[in-house]
């Protein structure tokens, strides 16, 4: 019955719990996914209850440790890919995944967490076109140009945090071009020669999963059976 509680000030705050609050009703419960317990507001401020991870979140996890053992990157990719298939099976995109959002339990199981920019997949859009909405640095050609955000975008995310994981290196770094009306393309860095021993099969899996053309990617369940 542990659990940690987590406000969020301002309008943006209170949109994100609405959306997480969405998104987790949709769901419900999963190995992978971080529970949410209780949603609501106090004293105008509101808050998510969620379960208490004691491993602490990927991000942090790689801060200390990065590159981790490829048997650890593999544990964490599964779970990460277990999680996102149920999301996608019940029509949720969660347009943020990054090391940030994966929590891990104690025994160092991996849960998705913060579900406040998730969409539904019969829905186009969250915001106007041409609004980019998450986080730069883990973002797919389609988010950052306004374009449709698919589950194939998850799989982008997940590709980038498997390659940050193996390698110890953020893939596609904060960016020059937010103020731009066209990115540039962005290519994956050569992850064999960051990582040279790397099985070859990863490296194709992490290449295949951040393809600039969405179609090109792999949809969860394939990179959940490829890991």
């Amino acid at each position: 019955n542990e659990a940690q509680y987590a406000p969020f000030p301002g309008r943006v705050g209170r949109e994100r719990v609405t959306r997480e609050a969405q998104a987790m009703g949709r769901l419900g419960a999963h190995p992978h996914l971080v529970s949410i317990y209780d949603i609501g507001e106090e004293a105008g401020a509101p808050y998510v209850v969620t379960e208490l991870l004691g491993g602490g979140d990927v991000e942090a996890l790689l801060a200390s440790e990065a590159p981790l053992p490829l048997v650890r990157t593999l544990e964490i990719a599964k779970g990460v890919a277990r999680g996102l298939a149920f999301a996608h099976q019940q029509g949720v995109v969660h347009r943020d995944l990054k090391p940030g959002n994966v929590w891990l339990t104690a025994e160092g199981v991996a849960k998705i967490g913060d579900f406040g920019l998730a969409v539904a997949l019969d829905r186009s859009r969250l915001t106007t076109h041409g609004l980019m909405v998450g986080t730069v640095a883990y973002m797919p050609p389609e988010q950052a140009l306004g374009g449709e955000v698919t589950a194939a975008s998850d799989v982008w995310g997940l590709g980038a945090t498997l390659f940050e994981a193996a390698t110890g290196q953020v893939p596609f770094p904060q960016p020059t071009w937010e103020q731009d009306a066209v990115p540039p393309p962005r290519v994956l860095p050569p992850l064999s020669r960051l990582r040279p021993r790397l099985h070859r099969g990863l490296v194709d899996l992490v290449t295949r999963c951040c393809a600039p053309d969405p179609v090109e990617r792999p949809d969860v369940r394939t990179v959940h059976a490829t890991l």
